[in-house]
């Protein structure tokens, strides 16, 4: 067979007996790699590739660098058993169910990389001054001195238009961008999974690492069906499986995912990756493809690295708590607002990265902390301090630097929260609603410094307004004269709110509405998924990637 590494790389599954090797000999002779030099980097690692391409040299398909091109080793006589029980697999599915999986894979290569092929053949082709792919085959063959036995395609595989494919209604479907890619997590809590979660919206497949008593935000609550509403809002679309590093075969199974990831994702304690060997770093090494995303408390040097954070402590400690709340006292931001920072900050890393890959080739390490996200959403009030040496007071639901800009009460229980954010808008205020144009001109409340100065004057005259009229009654005269405001709901309130989306998703105990993602796309849509219960893609997972032994 000639170029038998060219096919093998343009194959959806290698099954190779122990005794063959692969390599480009061709190199040798001055003919350049066609397929070769566009695909095999994904299967062995962009340094394996370079030597592979640029020496020419032949490897066992035993050797370590292969094991990402080899998707099982069997002996020479049992070749033929393995082949027919793979066979009998594969033939049991529908044509459509095999199409919809191979464009799923189609869609990982990128337009780069359809460049760079289009390019190589090109270079093959005119190598041997031949008028086609075909002719410069029969050519190449010729100078080997090997008779080709069967005809051979035109030219390279051609990727489907991603655009093309249809669904399982005939209508074309949206790929997501990160079809195609694996992410492999060892997550809990709120900060990796929240970043993992908005991977797998947009079409990564994301393998969830469990210890085997599961991610221990599985038992903060029982509020759903008996399922936590913390594991249950960031782990749809995702596999789990439960595994124990203590044992050999648990931690060779995780580096034989790790070394046919996009991405790993890592939340743990402080120093536990490093105790098991998963140090960011080390595993970028060993495939210099993976983007490798660490979250911690507060970092991975410096004098807090070993410090135990969550996203509570992380409020006090980054002076958070420091600006929210009373007068009379700091308050707890009412969701976890440490833990969203760095998980959102962890995704668009992740993204950064897997962009930065397509255009070089190479992945990356990306660390977060909790702490760093928090202080860069902290930088006013620290500027406020080093630049003017002022603290911003706690001034409960109002804005310490903009007035009016706060909570005012209105006729009966409702409340609502008053806006202004610039002089045109306190000129409107003063002479449509107060109907007192005087204000409108007078310098203690001319511009929004002047404001801040005399707040007390200034919610005075917002509240005389506001104490007659209902919270509807206030909002719709708001609204008339373009004054920005709004309600000050509750959840039951956010609950039935008309603006709210909502999503599908599937639960061990069945299906619950949860809130959409903030960010819609006119080239592809979110679709319901399913929440995992414990180890429920254990076996198939450990089948899959036993297949594939860790470089």
């Amino acid at each position: 067979m000639i170029r038998a590494l060219e096919l093998a790389v343009a194959c959806d599954v290698r099954l190779v007996t122990t005794r063959s090797s692969f390599g480009l000999p061709e190199i040798k002779l001055g003919i350049p790699s066609v397929i070769d030099a566009g695909l095999l980097q994904q299967y062995v690692g962009l340094g394996h590739a370079k030597e592979m391409i640029l020496t020419g040299d032949l490897y066992p398909a035993t050797a370590p660098q292969l094991a990402g091109l080899c998707n099982r080793l069997v002996e020479p006589s049992g070749l033929e058993e393995v082949l027919e029980t793979f066979l009998a697999k594969v033939t049991s599915h529908t044509t459509t169910v095999l199409a919809s999986q191979k464009r799923l894979f189609e869609t990982w290569q990128n337009t780069t990389t359809n460049v760079g092929i289009d390019v190589g053949v090109g270079e093959f082709v005119g190598t041997f001054a031949a008028a086609d792919t075909m002719e410069a085959l029969t050519r190449y063959g010729a100078e080997l001195g090997i008779e080709r036995e069967s005809a051979v395609g035109d030219g390279p595989p051609r990727r489907s238009d991603p655009q093309q494919c249809e669904n399982r209604r005939g209508h074309p479907r949206m790929t997501k961008p990160l079809e195609g890619m694996l992410v492999v997590s060892l997550e809990q809590a709120v900060a990796a999974p929240l970043a993992t979660c908005r991977l797998a919206d947009a079409g990564a497949r994301v393998i969830k690492i469990e210890r085997t008593s599961g991610d221990f935000a599985r038992g903060y609550d029982r509020a759903v069906h008996g399922e936590s509403a913390y594991f249950v809002w960031l782990n749809r679309g995702k596999e789990s499986i439960c595994l124990d590093f203590t044992r050999e075969e648990d931690a060779a199974l995780l580096r034989a995912m790790i070394s046919r990831a996009d991405v790993f994702v890592q939340n743990l304690g402080p120093g536990a990756a490093a105790r098991a060997g998963l140090e960011a770093e080390s595993l970028v090494e060993a495939n210099p493809r993976l983007v490798a995303c660490t979250i911690s408390g507060y970092g991975r040097t410096g004098p807090y690295a070993q410090m135990k954070a969550y996203d509570l402590l992380i409020q006090a400690e980054s002076g958070l708590a420091s600006v929210t709340g009373t007068p009379e006292a700091p308050g707890r931001v009412g969701v976890s607002a440490c833990d969203i920072a760095a998980g959102l900050s962890a995704h668009a890393g992740i993204v950064e990265a897997l962009l930065r890959r397509a255009t070089t080739g190479s992945g990356g390490v990306v660390d977060v902390s909790m702490f760093a996200a928090m202080a860069e959403w902290m930088a006013v009030p620290l500027l406020h301090w080093e630049h003017q040496h002022t603290i911003w007071p706690r001034v409960g639901l109002n804005h310490p630097v903009i007035a009016p800009y706060g909570a005012y009460p209105t006729a009966g229980e409702g409340m609502v929260l008053v806006g202004i954010q610039n002089d045109v808008q306190w000129r409107r205020f003063a002479e449509r609603l107060l109907d007192r144009p005087e204000l409108a001109g007078d310098e203690r409340y001319a511009t929004n410094v002047e404001r801040v100065a005399h707040r007390a004057e200034i919610d005075g005259l917002v509240e005389g307004f506001l104490a007659p009229l209902t919270a509807d009654e206030a909002v719709a005269r708001l609204v008339q004269v373009d004054i920005p405001c709004a309600r000050i709901n509750g959840v039951p309130e956010l609950a039935a709110h008309p603006q709210l989306s909502r999503l599908g998703v599937d639960t061990p105990a069945g299906t619950v509405s949860v809130t959409a993602p903030p960010t819609q796309h006119s080239t592809w849509s979110l679709e319901s998924a399913s929440v995992p219960a414990l180890d429920q893609h254990g076996a198939a997972l450990r089948e899959e990637f036993a297949t594939t032994e860790a470089p």
